[in-house]
């Protein structure tokens, strides 16, 4: 039995695919290990727990999601960040201790502010004689404030 960490580890450059492993350094060591010039961005910590047995842990989360690996000799999965935290609690009853990242909260975008100018009329009629004016503030015949 080794005592290790278990980890989901993601990165943006590798969407749509989580990197689940162990090891026996702190996983955000493991992740900088990781970074190399092959891969342009970070790996991010997404979750890890401590285990007294973490190969085996992790053998077993691999084995629950085979259907889900992206190849055979890779420890990346195609599966959410969510299913993979999921699947590695159910299988590690004993945890000593987990830990997992809270994303950054998403604040709505706020809507532009768009002044809509109101819309005017192509011409208004005169109250008092009927007459229709395009551009004109008071009637001439009556001398009628127009209302546009």
């Amino acid at each position: 039995m080794a005592k290790g960490f278990v980890y989901v580890f993601s990165n943006a450059a590798l969407a749509g695919l989580v990197k689940i492993g162990y090891s026996v350094k702190v996983p955000e060591a493991r992740a900088c290990e990781l970074q190399s010039t092959s891969i342009p961005g970070p790996f991010v910590v997404e979750y890890y727990c401590l285990v007294d047995d973490a190969p085996t842990l992790e053998a077993s989360v691999h084995d629950a999601l085979v259907a889900a690996r992206y190849r055979p000799d890779r420890e990346f999965f195609r599966v959410s960040v969510e299913e993979a935290i999921r699947t590695i609690e159910t299988l590690a009853i004993d945890r000593e201790h987990s830990w997992r990242r809270t994303p950054p909260r998403r604040t709505p975008p706020v809507p532009p502010i768009v002044e809509i100018a109101p819309v005017r009329p192509s011409s208004v009629e005169c109250s008092g004689c009927g007459a229709r004016y395009v551009s004109a503030t008071h009637c001439p015949k009556c001398r009628i404030k127009l209302k546009w």
